[in-house]
């Protein structure tokens, strides 16, 4: 009996494993393939971005890392945070803010 619930366990444990060997290699692949882009990483449909500055205190703290996820801009709404991609002849960076009023 203890033979067979070793036996699961290794077949488990590998199963997780090749899972999470498999993950790895797609999450490098995206990201390698946004870099090429110039996009941002999306996993599943959803992305990530740290917080460099002091402009989303109190709320969000620099370093924060915070989870976003693509919608329509219709869906947007005043109060709403959002990551952006801002590109100019100096910078190109992805941003976080807060919708505050629409021009």
């Amino acid at each position: 009996m203890l033979e067979k619930i070793k036996k699961i366990y290794q077949g488990l444990v590998l199963a997780l494993t090749c899972f999470l060997f498999i993950v790895t290699i797609y999450v490098l692949i995206a990201g390698t393939n946004a870099i090429k882009k110039g996009d941002m990483m999306s996993i599943f449909g959803y992305t990530y971005s740290v917080v460099p500055t002091k402009s989303m205190e109190p709320e969000i703290n620099v370093g924060d890392s915070v989870i976003g996820h693509k919608v329509k801009y219709s869906s947007l709404e005043i109060g709403d945070d959002i990551i952006y991609h801002y590109v100019t002849d100096e910078y190109d960076i992805f941003v976080v803010h807060r919708i505050i009023r629409y021009d």
